[in-house]
């Protein structure tokens, strides 16, 4: 069963006020057909994946960070960069992105709180989301919507 537009807002809303940074959203086909209007209309965008740059999703995360935007991943094929876990990760557990030479920055690491107004919302199939190794990769998130 798709998810309905009541389910979505009651999840961005649940996203919205949750303490965690971090909410997934699991599709039962292609994770970018996927249409989410997220708060205020202002996000990052980005796709993750076995052919995807992983300094482009650090990059996208940083810009969330620093224009206080809500930052959407698109995970595609469940391959998912060490590099980009570990931000993920450390944004789930100490609210902060500890990035070691960022992209594109002449600083060897960037120590940020993420700002209360920013999220970041993952969204990958179920295909993908079976292919995913990593055994604690659910427990990054707060709210999980799951399409039937």
């Amino acid at each position: 069963m798709p998810i309905s537009k009541t389910q979505l807002n009651d999840f961005l809303a649940a996203l919205s006020v949750d303490r965690g940074n971090l909410g997934l959203i699991v599709t039962a086909g292609d994770a970018g057909a996927l249409i989410v209007d997220l708060p205020n209309g202002t996000f990052e965008r980005t796709e993750i994946g076995k052919d995807a740059d992983p300094e482009q999703t650090i990059a996208s995360l940083l810009a969330a960070a620093k224009n206080k935007h809500w930052c959407r991943l698109d995970l595609k094929d469940g391959e998912l960069s060490g590099r980009v876990y570990n931000q993920l990760r450390a944004l789930g557990t100490s609210g902060h992105l500890q990035i070691v030479n960022p992209p594109g920055k002449e600083k060897n690491m960037i120590d940020m709180l993420w700002p209360a107004e920013s999220k970041v919302l993952v969204v990958i199939s179920r295909a993908s989301l079976e292919k995913i190794t990593v055994s604690t990769f659910l427990n990054l998130f707060g709210p999980i919507l799951r399409e039937e």
